[in-house]
């Protein structure tokens, strides 16, 4: 079995008035029927590093997709390992925080039919998987809502 650790996943957050929103994405239901049994589910961004690519690269070529800018991106200290059925490998994923302005609308891709900006809790309330719950546990806590972010932890 193929072991991938170019994975990554991307929280993306911005500021609405003095509340901060975190991005989610709510998968289409072509994407469920034919990857996850009609299940669909809320997620964030995820990709693939590219060949000798790096986070802030990265990162940047992902929000460029959904017309994004980045203003401040973050390592969020966590990484988790899945099973992956689209792929049919075992992933390694690393995550990240990109912080943007909250724009009106966004454009989707052709595995998400809706999305919405959410407080921390209400993330937490729509997610399913351990490793965005820690994942988004982690960047709460040392990042977004903390008097004192980590700034060893920015990366730019």
């Amino acid at each position: 079995m193929k072991f991938n650790s170019n994975v990554f996943d991307l929280w993306v957050f911005g500021q609405d008035e003095d509340i901060i929103k975190y991005l989610l994405l709510y998968s289409s239901q072509e994407k469920a029927d034919t990857w996850f049994g009609g299940v669909r589910f809320w997620q964030i961004l995820s990709d693939f590093f590219q060949e000798d690519e790096g986070i802030i690269d990265g990162a940047s070529r992902l929000l460029s997709k959904y017309n994004f800018n980045l203003l401040s991106l973050w390592a969020v200290e966590h990484s988790y390992i899945f099973y992956n059925r689209r792929y049919k490998e075992i992933q390694l994923c690393t995550i990240f925080a990109a912080e943007v302005k909250i724009p009106d609308k966004i454009q989707l891709s052709l595995g998400h039919s809706d999305y919405a900006w959410f407080s921390a809790d209400e993330c937490l309330e729509r997610i399913r998987y351990r490793g965005l719950k820690e994942g988004l546990e982690w960047l709460h806590r040392h990042i977004t809502e903390t008097t004192e972010p980590l700034k060893e932890l920015k990366l730019m």
